[in-house]
């Protein structure tokens, strides 16, 4: 059930027979078929993405100075910690992205 869980839909074919010869497998097979069935996720879509990308375009306008000021207005405090902390968010919601999929 681990490998069938997680943040995806999950559809099974079942292949069965009707020849006497496969009847073992076929019960075999149903019997899973019942037991995967009864598997339930919670199917999400992956937004960490989206912030991601937000995030990036975000530091890469700020480097470009399209933060509008200047063309290139020379760095002060404030916008190199703001960079630093968007940076940072960048790396955590990667982490978190990260530990999600493991």
């Amino acid at each position: 059930s681990d490998s069938l869980g997680g943040n995806a839909k999950t559809l099974m074919f079942v292949n069965l027979s009707p020849a006497d010869d496969n009847r073992d497998e076929t019960i075999t097979s149903l019997m899973y078929a019942a037991r995967v069935k009864l598997i339930t996720n919670d199917a999400q879509k992956n937004i960490e993405s989206k912030e991601i990308n937000r995030l990036r375009k975000i530091i890469a306008d700020m480097k470009a100075g399209r933060n509008g000021g200047d063309v290139n207005p020379p760095p002060d405090e404030e916008e190199e910690e703001e960079e630093v902390e968007v940076e940072e968010e960048v790396e955590e919601v990667e982490v978190g992205a990260e530990e999600e999929e493991e």
